[in-house]
């Protein structure tokens, strides 16, 4: 059997659309309970209904326009045209909504990126691995273990954060620690969220400082480590020039406030992203920017309609309508399919 070749015929014979078809490679790729339950109710056609939804008002719309190019003088043009322009605004929200949603359902799918960032030896590896719940990163007591940049996956209240735990940053002893060290920096820049872990048993050093001048440039958390053991961090020093619900106190080797840790986690991806509901829905690179070129005429319609002609009109309308149907599959080329079942496993 070649890739995909069960869900594609099923595709062929009319019993599923693309969107479904896609949905099944997102089921085997799903990497927590949610993401597994939105592409479960993908393939149920959740998505289609919606998308389908759409199409019918945008054909009834253009066959309305189009009775009205053939019969010019059977209504009052003025009406007509407040009535055309209403119904588009109302199906552009609609498709605006479907995407903003998709976006949340994108980060129960796709997750975040997180970065876990610090000196050498504060404890980023162990925090690492009471997130995980097993020892993944090697833990030592000396300092600059963590030389290659490690990613695993946590789920987050449903939500999967890809985390990186980076090389300790401080003055390279060798060529290997010069680039973990660069790595490290690179990957704070590439990262949605970085998590900057603090030696709770020790004074704020120099490089602490410069690393917490640089997460604040994008979401971020400080982590106070090794609460077990005596404070002598300066915590009021960081609760004047941070807010508070960023600054989170944990003990690694104790496992304590690792908990109030993944809530805080939660809380930044809902401040960046909003409330995340386990109804959102996913929708992939491909339908998503085909969803983008529909608003984007709708808009058309809507930004210009006291200067646009009916026939302009009707125009922009079919170009809806095919990429609706390139969405769903109802047109399709032998790229598209070849492209979007090449990813699949063999059979499948």
């Amino acid at each position: 059997a070649n890739p995909g070749e069960f869900t594609l015929r099923a595709f062929l014979n009319g019993r599923i659309d693309l969107t479904q078809a896609e949905s099944v490679l997102e089921i085997v790729n799903s990497q927590t309970e949610k993401s597994l339950e939105i592409s479960l109710r993908k393939l149920k056609g959740e998505f289609s209904e919606k998308i389908n939804k759409i199409r019918e008002d945008i054909f009834d719309l253009l066959t309305n326009i189009e009775a009205k190019i053939d019969f010019p003088e059977e209504e009052d043009v003025s009406s007509y045209s407040i009535d055309i322009k209403r119904r588009v605004e109302k199906i552009k929200e609609e498709v605006e909504r479907i995407i903003e949603k998709a976006g949340k359902g994108k980060i129960l799918y796709e997750g975040v990126k997180a970065s876990i960032v610090g000196r050498a030896n504060v404890g980023k590896s162990s925090i690492l691995n009471r997130l995980l719940k097993e020892e993944r990163a090697i833990v030592t007591e000396i300092p600059g273990t963590t030389r290659d940049i490690l990613q695993e996956v946590i789920n987050i209240k449903g939500i999967p954060v890809k985390i990186i735990d980076t090389a300790g940053i401080r003055k390279p002893k060798s060529k290997i620690e010069k680039m973990g060290v660069e790595k490290a920096i690179e990957w704070m820049e590439k990262s949605e969220m970085n998590l900057l872990v603090l030696d709770g048993s020790q004074r704020l050093k120099k490089d602490d400082e410069i690393l917490l001048e640089k997460i604040k440039e994008k979401a971020y958390l400080i982590i106070i480590n090794k609460i077990d053991l005596p404070l002598k961090l300066k915590v009021d020093y960081l609760k004047r020039n941070f807010p508070e619900e960023r600054i989170v106190f944990v003990s690694a080797k104790t496992g304590k406030g690792i908990d109030k840790l993944e809530d805080a986690i939660y809380r930044l991806i809902c401040e960046g992203y909003g409330k995340i509901e386990s109804s959102e829905f996913y929708i992939n690179v491909r339908e998503e920017e085909l969803l983008k070129k529909i608003r984007d005429n709708l808009k058309n319609i809507t930004e210009n309609f006291d200067n646009l002609s009916i026939e302009v009109t009707a125009e922009f309308l079919k170009e809806s309508l095919k990429n609706i149907d390139f969405i769903t599959g109802r047109n399709f080329s032998q790229e598209i399919l070849n492209n979007i079942f090449s990813k699949f496993c063999i059979g499948k």
